[in-house]
């Protein structure tokens, strides 16, 4: 399940679902196994009808209990059938702050600023509700967090000050708890994250007394409770222009346990070889997924899948279109999932259940 905070993807990927958040609307939707837009006039037809069912799912939960309610959600994936998200219904102050999105186990939790404090909503798939009130220990943003099954990990950022924070938290979602961690090696902002071989890894960033670029990562281990550094981790270790310190954190993603870069300045794919620890270059981006310095580019893990989701940034042209690869078939080759006519900057991005 693929989330997007800003567009609306509607009737664009086959076999995914996409949970969309418009800011001026305030209403968040999901689309269970979406059609693709190549389909048929009948196929689309059909696909819309189903569009139009509605679903309690509060009610289906205390029916047929938890573990059940998920089996039932997948049944109604593979029949392309869409369900619509409760309103949500924040302040105005957090409709125009700076939000970042999770998705861990079955909850969304998409952190922003009220008037006079951090805020998080907290979405559950399982009774179909929005929240809030929930806090981390110590309440950050511009942090990097991935999740794996029921927990996630968040690590860095900054506080209320704009001190740069070196500190992390594990969130587990069964338990609703929040767990401070030991101290990353280095304090560290607009770092990138990921889960792979069962450990948490944060990736480059902006960190030390004079902001600078870091270049290393830092590998948690879960078991032993420890970081460990590792050089020249980031993607971009060797760029030393103006976009390395102005652009996105680095565009990563893990499937099956490989490490996966999208290098939106040079438009290429690469692939982190672990014995080396280093960087390998497998081949291009699609040509349309333009960025600005990497923001407006969603790159992402779904499954066995690798979706890159944007589109060019040209006046006068506005689609957005999914390209998606599976790297367990072969060379680096870019299937077209779908396109609509949109905006091309995608704001936020999430995974949830793949």
């Amino acid at each position: 399940m693929v989330l997007l905070l800003g567009l609306n993807l509607d009737d664009m990927l086959e076999e995914q679902a996409c949970l969309v958040s418009r800011d001026c609307q305030r209403k968040v939707e999901v689309a269970l196994s979406l059609a693709n837009s190549s389909a048929s006039p009948d196929e689309q037809t059909g696909n819309k009808r189903h569009a139009g069912d509605n679903y309690d799912m509060g009610s289906l939960t205390h029916a047929i209990g938890r573990d059940n309610s998920i089996s039932c959600l997948i049944r109604c994936s593979s029949h392309r059938r869409r369900m619509h998200l409760p309103t949500m219904n924040p302040g105005e102050c957090f409709v125009f702050s700076y939000k970042e999105s999770l998705a861990v186990g079955t909850e969304l939790l998409v952190f922003g600023k009220e008037i006079l404090s951090p805020v998080i909503y907290h979405y559950s798939l399982l009774t179909n509700t929005w929240s809030s009130g929930m806090q981390m220990n110590a309440p950050r943003c511009l942090f990097g967090s991935a999740s794996l099954g029921e927990i996630a990990i968040l690590g860095g950022g900054c506080d209320s000050r704009g001190n740069i924070l070196s500190s992390a938290e594990l969130y587990n979602s069964e338990a609703g708890t929040w767990k401070s961690l030991p101290s990353m090696n280095k304090p560290r902002k607009m770092c990138s994250r990921v889960f792979m071989d069962g450990k948490f890894y944060v990736i480059g960033g902006i960190g030390g007394a004079e902001s600078k670029r870091l270049t290393c990562g830092e590998e948690y281990d879960l078991k032993t409770r420890t970081w460990t550094e590792i050089p020249n981790m980031s993607p971009n270790a060797d760029r030393n222009d103006m976009r390395a310190t102005s652009g996105a954190p680095p565009l990563v993603a893990v499937v099956n346990n490989v490490l996966y870069a999208a290098d939106y300045a040079d438009m290429e794919v690469r692939k982190y070889d672990k014995q080396n620890k280093a960087w390998v270059t497998i081949g291009q981006l699609p040509g349309r997924a333009s960025s600005m310095n990497g923001w407006g580019l969603a790159f992402r893990a779904c499954g066995d899948r690798l979706p890159v989701i944007g589109g060019p940034m040209a006046v006068g042209i506005e689609y957005i279109e999914v390209n998606s690869w599976v790297p367990s078939e072969g060379a680096l080759q870019w299937n077209l999932l779908g396109q609509k006519r949109s905006g091309s900057f995608v704001f936020n991005c999430a995974v949830m259940g793949c």
